[in-house]
């Protein structure tokens, strides 16, 4: 009988231990359309106007895609995220280009990332927003 008990005891904490350190964590990709991804972080700055298209979530590289429309000129979406990345917390490492193209780099204790704004149209900007995991 103590044999059996110290079995039945030996597979229990077995099992508890095996369960805590199993990982439910998603992996793969996850692709998406005109929604923000759950991955995004809180209060990053997306313009108001903007209409979210394509999406990607890439789980095992911790990466955070999201293509955005925003009916303005390049130059004035990349003044937004000048202003609006570093009110969010975010550290600008470069930010440059001209009215048919920008970059911006950014960075903050938990992720980096890029904004590249392109002119999708008259008064169209298309942004690449990606986010990595630090």
């Amino acid at each position: 009988m103590a044999l059996l008990r110290s079995f039945v005891i030996g597979v229990l904490a077995f099992s508890l231990l095996a369960a805590a350190c199993s990982d439910d964590a998603p992996t793969g990709a996850v692709f998406g359309d005109g929604e923000i991804p759950e991955t995004m972080p809180d209060g990053f700055p997306i313009p108001e106007n903007a209409k979210i298209g394509k999406t990607l979530i890439d789980y095992d590289r911790g990466t955070t895609e999201v293509l955005a429309i925003v009916p303005a000129q390049v130059e004035a979406v990349a003044a937004y995220y000048e202003a609006n990345l570093p009110n969010a917390g975010y550290t600008i490492e470069s930010s440059d280009g001209d009215t048919a193209e920008w970059d911006i780099t950014f960075s903050d204790d938990d992720v980096a990332g890029s904004v590249i704004l392109r002119v999708g149209g008259a008064e169209i900007t298309q942004a690449v927003i990606r986010l990595t995991e630090s």
